[in-house]
């Protein structure tokens, strides 16, 4: 009896811990505090809770994992929530940087050269697939604005991975990635600062929750963002992959087919909202119908070719006859 009661329990997740028996709900699990990390399920106290190491941070309760510090920042501590922005003027695109050295002088003002740059967060403990089309639509529209206003830009200067404006992409892991285009007032410092604080991942959270309203507890009941992160980046809008067929039926019963496919680019970044028109090309059955016509056009030349040299031929002869005439008659004249 107890060794089946004991098969039918269900394991404290990743991240927590318990030390209860017989519990009956997942919520008497304990999450790990921020700055700690537990990667196992079914622990039985806090001890297990692991110190995030150098170059990591975590924000969160109940981890299972610690990110490494992202791009523009450091830190040379154990079991810190937060990694240390660079100053201004210096950056570092390596991610787990674990001193201030690693920040390096950069190029273009502010550290941002193409003006732009690439943010990415984390959705943790969000039912993605739970969430309608008119959830997604305005969950983008909502992120979109938490970002320009975190960062002090309008939101038409946030765009998604195909350049849409006012929106950002989700993807169904819950990772959610936008650009940031015309930057002119702040450094790539400054905006990371502002990013990676507690009070943006704040925003996500009541965002969310807004929208969903009612369905909040059960869809983002127990929501955090996990990872954020900024690079400098050139924007390129991604081009979709697509596929046009055509099939045409000639008189002779000849059918021609052309497929074009364009497929789509993760670009390196440039600073433009539209993406390169994809250019249909010939198939053979195109080639074959031009070369039909041309093999049409040249036998009309010849049947035409034919009949005018027939004619010269005819008008020679008759004219060469005509002057034979002439001298006899001119002769018994005389």
């Amino acid at each position: 009896m107890g060794a089946s009661a004991q098969k039918s329990c269900r394991k404290c997740p990743k991240g927590t811990w318990s030390v209860r028996r017989g519990a009956s709900d997942v919520g008497t699990c304990s999450p790990c505090r921020a700055g700690t990390y537990q990667p196992a399920v079914g622990q039985a106290n806090e001890s297990v809770c692991l110190p995030c190491a150098l170059g990591a941070y975590s924000t969160v309760f109940g981890a299972a994992a610690c990110p490494a510090c992202p791009a523009g920042t450091w830190n040379g501590k154990l079991e810190q929530q937060a990694c240390n922005v660079c100053p201004d003027g210096k950056w570092t695109d390596k991610t787990g940087a674990l001193r201030q050295e690693d920040c390096t002088p950069c190029e273009g003002a502010g550290c941002l050269q193409d003006a732009s740059a690439r943010v990415t967060f984390e959705l943790l403990r969000v039912g993605i697939q739970a969430l309608t089309a008119q959830d997604l639509a305005s969950i983008r529209s909502a992120y979109a604005k938490d970002i320009a206003s975190t960062c002090g830009v309008s939101r038409l200067s946030i765009v998604d991975l195909q350049g849409g404006n006012a929106s950002v992409t989700i993807q169904e892991d819950g990772t959610v990635t936008a650009f940031i285009l015309s930057v002119t007032d702040s450094s790539a410092a400054e905006l990371a600062a502002k990013l990676y604080s507690q009070t943006f991942r704040g925003l996500v959270v009541n965002s969310t929750k807004t929208v969903l309203d009612g369905r909040a507890a059960r869809v983002a009941g127990d929501m955090a963002v996990g990872a954020v992160s900024l690079q400098p980046q050139r924007f390129t809008p991604l081009v979709p992959t697509t596929t046009a067929t055509t099939t045409s039926t000639s008189t002779a019963t000849r059918t021609s087919t052309r497929t074009s496919t364009t497929t789509a680019t993760s670009a390196a970044q440039v600073s433009r909202t539209s993406g390169p028109v994809a250019k249909d090309l010939p198939s053979n059955g195109s080639v074959r119908d031009a070369s039909d016509k041309k093999e049409q056009l040249s036998w009309w030349w010849f049947v035409v070719g034919g009949v005018v040299c027939g004619g010269a031929v005819v008008v020679c002869f008759i004219a060469t006859k005509r002057q034979k005439r002439v001298p006899q008659a001119s002769g018994s004249v005389v």
